[in-house]
Formats: structure tokens, C-alpha cells, sequence
């Protein structure tokens, strides 16, 4: 212990108490393998060893939009014609507004942005063993430990994809898209005295990062992560990665457009995993809706879920849910009470259009902004913003929020976007991008 103590005091903020920094670095580790262990370890670094120096977190001006706007969302949520299991999903949120106003002080250095980015890399390792055991070898579960404290999914349905630790392979896919970013980012920084051991566990580890995404076949994370790795390197590679994007976007778009039985359309089709038939529909207004496919046994597209979304927003655009109620209208929308597949659609559903505009605004402010200083950025600074950029393209087609490590962790790094903005810009010469 006396051994790991000095490693996990390194690159502490100033302002940071010892004992909170160390805590939040193994809340951090934690975090995938254990949400129980990894909660208490971050609360008690954001309560008991909160920097006294800091202002209070209710004091800065994002704050009084996140207090307004979790009130209203309490508010419509109350009135909501819809079981308690699905109020309780405000728990989505809430806690993680106080997140992303408390846990500043322990990101403000980009030397603590660094070591932030590592331990999620350690904590995404037994994930990773996990989850291709599970794949490889057929390791089964569900694995428990600490009298149950610790508990492992590994659903046996989900084998061939990996989901491992977590309960389905999209949450699953979705870590890894969050935190491949931050892989690539330290192999491109190592530095030219790296030890040859260093360097070849950063090569492995974005190596199996990768073909665990494959596994998992989420075409979502995939996407996203290919998003994230052009945002991250398109200074140096961004006509590679341009042409990549045009030919992904081209291939898209034709197996939306042309006709199934030319054979372009067919190819684009096989190509694509399915694209044309999951989105074809709300391109030409026809198709089935979401509450017809589940009538009829089959998980509806995308497309069917976002029609109705968007017709339902414009039935009851002020309160969702609770305006449904209100006006004596009943709800026989099951597809929209638990998963629209879109966060936007999801709070414009549940808690009326201006709440998911406003928090859409928050966060895209709080990603955009920095975005405008790349230039003086460090690499893994880069790395961070565009990891973020990356959630919020999985929350465009999934909602990875239902996962509390997942939310926490997509949490963390929108506080990172928001203290890159004034931050101090010095980096080592070895972390230039």
C-alpha cells in the first residue's frame, strides 16, 4: 500500500485534499466493475474531501440553469401518467447535474485531465479480459463477489458479443466507444523513451478495444468511435479519414435512395448493415409504426420510433407525458415510455420540448466551446473533447444513460469539456499534438 500511495498522489491538483484525489482516481477504476464501490469512492471524494478553496458548486452560473431545469423536469415527472420504475429514471439525471458541477476541481490541471484519462483506461481493461472471455471461451455468469456488492452480468444470450460485465452489449459498446479516444491518444503521445513493455500494452489495449467493438456489433459505437478518431487526428490525417467519412456517408445515403432491386441498391444494402431497411421508411413516409412492429413481435427501427416521437412531441409539445395526462388523453405508446433510441426525443417525451432543448443547448455549449482553442490544446486534451463529441453521437441513436457507469463516466467528460475552457494550455512538449 505504502508503494501504490506515492503513484496515486502524482499529478494531484493543487487545490485537491489528498485523501479526495485518491478516492476519486479509484472510484475512476472502479467504475465498470462495480457502480456500488465506484459511487461511494466519487461521493465521498465530492463531499468529504471537497476542496475548501473552491466555490461552493450552486455558486457558478450553470448551476442555476441546472437547478430550473431539474425542478421542471421533477415537476412533469410528477404529474406523468407512467409507472414509478420509469419517475425513477430522473435518477438518469439529477445526481449527475451535482456531478458536473462538483467534480471540477479534480479535473482543472490538464496533468489531472492525464491521469483522469488513464484510469478509465485501467478500469476498461477487466471489461475488456471479461467481455472477450465471455466471447472466446465461454465464461458465464453471472459472476458475483463481496457478498454480492460486486456483481458481473455476463448474459448468456449476449456471449457471442462480448456484452460481458455489463447487461447488453450496446452498454457495453458504448464504454468502449468512449474510451477508445483516449487509447489512440496515448499511443500517438509515447513518448520516444517509453519502455518497450509501455508500449506494447497501449498498442494491445486499443488492439482488443477494437475488435471488441466488432464483437459487440453496434453499428452506433462504431460510428461514434470512427466520429471521435476523425475529430482527434484530423489535423494530421484529415484527408485519409475525409475520404473514409464521404465514402461512409456515400454508401448511406444509397442505400437509403436507390432501389432495393437495382443491383447498387442491393449492394449499398448488404453494405450497410441494414441501413435502407431501418431508415427507408421515414425517408419515404411509409412502413410500419413502432407500436405496430412490437404488436407484432419484432423490435421496431429506428425510423419507426422517431416517427412517432416526433408526433407525439407535436401533440403535447410543453409538458410530454404529463400534458398527455392533463388533456384526458391516454398513453398506448409503450416504444416511448422506455426507449426512443434518441435522448432528445426521450426528454421532449417525458418532460416537454423546452426541457431537451435547454439541456441540449448546455451540452453542446459545453462541448463546442473549447472546441474553437484545438489549436493550443494538448493531444489527449483533444482526445477528451472528442470522446465527448463521440457520447453525444451514441445518445443520437441509443441512450447509453439507462447504464449508470456509462452515465458517469459520459458525465466526467463533459466536466473535462468545461474546464478546458481558460484552462491552462501548458503541455510537455511530448503531449503536443
Amino acid at each position: 500500500m505504502t508503494r501504490w500511495l506515492p503513484w496515486l498522489d502524482q499529478q494531484r491538483p493543487p487545490n485537491c485534499h489528498p485523501a479526495g484525489w485518491r478516492a476519486f482516481q479509484l472510484g475512476l477504476v472502479f467504475l465498470p466493475t462495480s457502480a456500488l464501490i465506484a459511487g461511494l469512492s466519487l461521493l465521498a471524494s465530492l463531499t468529504l474531501w471537497r476542496p475548501a478553496a473552491e466555490p461552493r458548486p450552486l455558486s457558478r452560473p450553470l448551476a442555476r440553469w441546472l437547478l430550473g431545469l431539474g425542478l421542471w423536469m421533477l415537476l412533469t415527472s410528477a404529474a406523468s401518467p407512467v409507472p414509478l420504475e420509469l419517475k425513477l429514471r430522473l435518477g438518469n439525471w439529477l445526481p449527475f447535474f451535482w456531478l458536473l458541477l462538483a467534480a471540477p476541481p479534480y479535473l482543472a490541471t490538464a496533468a489531472a485531465r492525464d491521469r483522469f484519462s488513464l484510469m478509465v483506461l485501467v478500469a476498461t481493461v477487466p471489461a475488456l479480459l471479461v467481455g472477450l472471455a465471455q466471447a472466446v471461451i465461454g465464461f458465464s455468469g453471472p459472476w458475483q463477489a463481496l457478498g454480492s456488492l460486486l456483481v458481473w452480468d455476463l448474459p448468456a444470450r449476449f456471449a457471442a458479443q462480448g456484452a460481458g460485465i455489463f447487461p447488453n452489449p450496446n452498454f457495453t459498446a458504448a464504454w468502449y466507444a468512449m474510451a477508445a479516444p483516449l487509447a489512440a491518444a496515448r499511443v500517438l503521445t509515447l513518448p520516444a523513451s517509453a519502455r518497450a513493455g509501455q508500449r506494447s500494452a497501449s498498442w494491445l489495449l486499443l488492439l482488443l478495444l477494437a475488435v471488441a467493438l466488432v464483437l459487440s456489433g453496434s453499428r452506433t459505437a462504431l460510428s461514434g468511435t470512427l466520429l471521435a478518431l476523425l475529430l482527434l487526428s484530423w489535423r494530421k490525417f484529415w484527408k485519409p479519414l475525409s475520404v473514409g467519412l464521404v465514402m461512409l456517408v456515400g454508401l448511406s445515403v444509397a442505400a437509403l435512395l436507390l432501389p432495393v432491386q437495382s443491383p447498387a441498391g442491393l449492394l449499398a444494402q448488404r453494405l450497410s448493415g441494414g441501413l435502407g431497411a431501418k431508415f427507408l421508411p421515414m425517408v419515404q413516409g411509409a412502413g410500419s409504426t413502432a407500436a405496430e412492429a412490437i404488436a407484432s413481435g419484432r423490435d421496431p427501427y429506428r425510423s419507426e420510433l422517431f416517427a412517432q416521437a416526433i408526433e407525439f412531441v407535436q401533440q403535447h409539445p410543453w409538458l410530454g407525458l404529463a400534458e398527455s395526462l392533463l388533456g384526458g388523453g391516454p398513453v398506448h405508446q409503450p416504444a416511448l415510455l422506455t426507449h426512443t433510441h434518441n435522448v432528445v426525443f426521450q426528454l421532449a417525451i417525458q418532460h416537454g420540448l423546452v426541457a431537451s432543448l435547454v439541456l441540449l443547448t448546455i451540452v453542446g455549449a459545453l462541448v463546442i466551446r473549447p472546441w474553437w482553442s484545438t489549436r493550443a490544446m494538448g493531444f489527449k486534451d483533444r482526445a477528451l473533447l472528442a470522446a465527448s463529441l463521440g457520447a453525444i453521437w451514441l445518445h443520437g441513436f441509443d441512450i447509453p444513460s439507462f447504464d449508470s457507469r456509462n452515465n458517469v463516466l459520459g458525465w466526467l467528460l463533459l466536466t473535462c469539456c468545461s474546464c478546458l475552457v481558460g484552462a491552462d494550455q501548458c503541455k510537455p512538449e511530448s503531449d503536443q499534438g
